[in-house]
């Protein structure tokens, strides 16, 4: 794996990045090759991914309830082509790791994969749980990427260039505004529900 994933997966869960290294490495074999674009977030970072979920093609979780905030989650890519085949054999090779895929989700969020709950090594806190009910597991389900959204090509606009992905930056000014449109989201369905219950 490149150095900016190295570095992405160096701050998460010791498994998980156990995990998603081998995954590289099978995915390798095949000829595919993939880069972690984000891995752990602090809250101001996922305030500021969920003030700007409209810009972007994939589920955003609230802020407090993302894996990525505990260092359990990472989004990956692939180098190159991002048709519905490779995205499938990218999910394949993650499964195969044991690793929860969000191809899988209710809301479809390919790049996504997460450890299972139990699965946590000393890394991070062991009672770390997935709140993120949007986010159900349909592995079982007759749903496949066929039924979705397959077109990945705006994703290099959320994760940023084959470069490097800087997760790590949010400035003042958009954690403020961030802020501010979830007060007047949470202010909105305040207000929703109160006309709702009268």
């Amino acid at each position: 794996m490149d150095s900016v994933s190295e570095e992405k997966l160096s701050a998460v869960d010791d498994e998980l990045a156990r995990r998603v290294r081998a995954m590289a490495d099978d995915l390798s074999a095949q000829g595919i090759e993939i880069v972690v674009r984000s891995g752990k977030r602090s809250l101001e970072q996922q305030q500021k991914l969920y003030a700007n979920r409209g810009s972007n093609p994939y589920p955003v979780a609230v802020p407090g309830t993302s894996r990525h905030e505990r260092g359990l989650a990472v989004d990956v890519v692939p180098v190159g082509a991002r048709s519905s085949d490779i995205w499938q054999a990218i999910g394949e090779a993650g499964e195969r790791q044991g690793l929860r895929w969000g191809g899988r989700f209710n809301h479809s969020d390919p790049p996504h994969f997460e450890l299972p709950d139990g699965a946590v090594s000393t890394s991070v806190e062991s009672s770390a749980s997935s709140n993120e009910s949007d986010y159900s597991d349909t592995s079982n389900s007759s749903s496949s990427l066929d039924t979705v959204n397959t077109d990945y090509s705006n994703y290099t606009d959320y994760a940023g260039s084959l470069t490097g992905y800087d997760d790590s930056s949010a400035s003042a000014e958009s954690n403020s505004s961030g802020s501010i449109l979830m007060l007047a989201a949470a202010v909105l369905a305040a207000v929703f529900i109160y006309e709702r219950l009268r």
